[in-house]
């Protein structure tokens, strides 16, 4: 049985994958990136570039970097976001095999 993704997976993946590349990552296991982004709204979320600009202007998001730019702080999230990224698919990849291995 083809594992699905769920509406767990997308909330995992938030904020470090737009549902342009969860598509492209996980191909037919995911919808349309419109019904993933249908699928967040649900839940309150936002586009990830509408999160990265927020954290960016709130003051106390990166303390230590208080008189950066907000294109600065958008570029050190970036680079902290991109470590989370690769554990985050790995995770759901992970998930995605072991429900595949159970039915087959």
């Amino acid at each position: 049985m083809k594992y699905k993704l769920r509406d767990e997976d997308y909330l995992d993946l938030y904020g470090v994958l737009t549902p342009e590349e969860i598509k492209e990552e996980f191909g037919e296991m995911s919808p349309h990136p419109r019904t993933i982004r249908r699928r967040l709204a649900r839940y309150g979320r936002d586009s990830t570039r509408g999160r990265l600009n927020a954290i960016a202007q709130a003051k106390d998001a990166l303390p230590s970097a208080f008189n950066l730019s907000k294109e600065q702080k958008i570029k050190l999230l970036k680079e902290a976001l991109a470590e989370e990224k690769e554990s985050l698919v790995r995770q759901v990849w992970q998930r995605a095999k072991a429900f595949e291995e159970r039915w087959d």
